[in-house]
């Protein structure tokens, strides 16, 4: 098929490709400019968090370790008073309104592990 009729001139042959490049150059600028800035900004979130982690800690068990019986629960074999450990909040995050928790055990005789409890709203 043979083009007989143009609209308009064809511009030169390398306008186009210095436009494209020029193009390509500015994304390529901006993008980095971005992505220094957003580095940057996390970069001193995770450096403060470093510094000043969340931390949940409870007296009643140890990171790893077991409950105390009166945490366990009272029945199936249990035996004990299941009352809820005491739990302590640290460096909680500005603006948080309240938390949700699930505790699971993943060492349990169960396929997936079994949820204990799950608690809502602490506030």
């Amino acid at each position: 098929m043979r083009i007989t009729h143009r609209l308009a001139k064809p511009l030169p042959g390398k306008i186009p490709v210095l436009v494209g490049t020029g193009i390509l150059v500015l994304g390529l600028l901006a993008l980095s400019l971005l992505l220094s800035l957003s580095r940057t900004s996390h970069v001193a979130i995770a450096s403060n968090k470093a510094l000043h982690p969340f931390t949940i800690t409870s007296p009643n068990f140890r990171d790893g370790g077991p409950l105390s019986q009166k945490n366990e629960f009272n029945k199936f074999g249990c035996t004990g008073s299941n009352i809820a450990p005491q739990l302590d909040w640290t460096n909680v995050p500005a603006g948080t309104r309240s938390f949700a928790m699930l505790m699971s055990d993943y060492d349990a005789p169960v396929a997936g592990g079994f949820h204990h409890w799950i608690a809502a709203q602490y506030a």
